[in-house]
């Protein structure tokens, strides 16, 4: 491996020891407060309900009901909000699972989709930092796909999306931008909580000025405001008065919220909870560390994904990690040579290493 992998290998002596500091500090305060994020379940009850919502909406679908139709009803009935439209996932996965032959198709679709995500992960990882740390990293990044596995995972948009924005990456990385944008438009179509990571495409198509690139971002903006615009419309005029209005999901969670978004990983799941703490902060700074164009748009990705979450984001709303829990993995890999030229940086006479 060449150990000045990382954009840090040019920085100076008290930039490396603050990133370091930072991080370090970040860890602390994360194993501090654990506890208030993962704090005892008071309604273990629910846990899963969504998944099992909407595995009696594709089994309705699959009988020839509407989807709003059904929607409206098992949300009164399993005593969810109806207000505001948000609490109305988008049609995209229930209506394409509930036409497909078996709704286990859907599994193995969302399956493929991982397995692909996956080798194109490793080819990027092989010419970034060499065969071993590429095996290494393509270990780290099955905990996550994992999920897809699982009996109700394919049930959850979130765990769809989150597949579809480390695809998207994938195959941006891998020079493929056509594949990229089709891609990461359908992941926006599947959860609108992928839009931050659209607009960091967007924003960053535009600043390089790829023209075609930023044209195929916002087409897909654009056709997505309108989806979402016929999808509220449909909703408002399915609510009553009675329906019930949702609590705010402004709720200022800050970090110990973002840990708890940050455990959708099965090998975080079986680990104590307090790695979560150490392995967050250890991924960002390998985000930010890798080189390069794509190295800067999976970094501002997991970054303005922490950002939002320390704001929005209710307890029983974890699940929204899955949305960047494969960029978790993938930082962990690129961890490694980011902190070797932080360390040896921060322990450097010269400020920079080599100079």
């Amino acid at each position: 491996m060449n150990s000045r992998n990382s954009r840090f290998s040019e920085f100076t002596n008290k930039e490396a020891l603050c990133l370091l500091l930072g991080a370090l500090l970040l860890m602390i305060y994360g194993v501090m407060s654990i506890h208030q994020a993962f704090p005892p379940h008071p309604h273990e009850e629910t846990d899963g309900e969504d998944a099992r919502m909407y595995s009696r909406v594709i089994e309705r679908i699959q009988a020839g009901e509407p989807y709003y139709l059904i929607v409206g009803e098992e949300l009164r009935t399993r005593g969810y909000a109806s207000r505001p439209f948000f609490n109305w996932r988008l049609p995209t996965i229930a209506w394409t699972i509930g036409h497909l032959p078996q709704a286990e198709w859907g599994r193995w679709l969302l399956i493929l989709l991982s397995g692909i995500s996956l080798l194109l992960w490793f080819q990027v990882m092989e010419r970034e930092v060499g065969f071993r740390l590429a095996l290494m990293g393509s270990v780290f990044l099955c905990g996550p796909l994992l999920l897809c596995f699982s009996e109700q995972g394919f049930y959850y948009h979130e765990l769809w999306s989150g597949v579809m924005i480390s695809l998207s990456l994938a195959a941006r990385a891998r020079g493929n931008t056509t594949m990229s944008v089709i891609i990461g438009i359908l992941a926006v179509f599947i959860r609108e909580l992928a839009l931050p990571f659209v607009l960091v495409m967007l924003f960053l198509a535009w600043k390089e000025r790829r023209q075609a690139e930023t044209l195929g971002w916002l087409a897909g903006v654009t056709a997505f405001s309108f989806a979402l615009t016929y999808h509220a419309s449909i909703v408002s005029g399915l609510l009553t008065p009675i329906d019930q209005v949702n609590k705010s999901w402004v709720q200022f969670g800050g970090w110990p919220f973002v840990l708890s978004t940050g455990n959708w990983n099965v090998f975080l799941l079986i680990a104590p909870q307090w790695v979560v703490a150490i392995v967050l902060p250890l991924a960002l700074l390998g985000m930010m560390g890798r080189r390069g164009d794509d190295g800067l748009r999976s970094s501002l990705t997991i970054l303005l994904y922490f950002l939002a979450f320390l704001v929005a984001g209710r307890g029983n709303n974890a699940y929204w990690g899955m949305m960047y829990a494969p960029l978790v993995s993938l930082g962990l890999l690129y961890a490694i040579p980011s902190l070797v030229d932080l360390m040896r940086n921060a322990w450097s006479r010269t400020g920079v290493a080599g100079g």
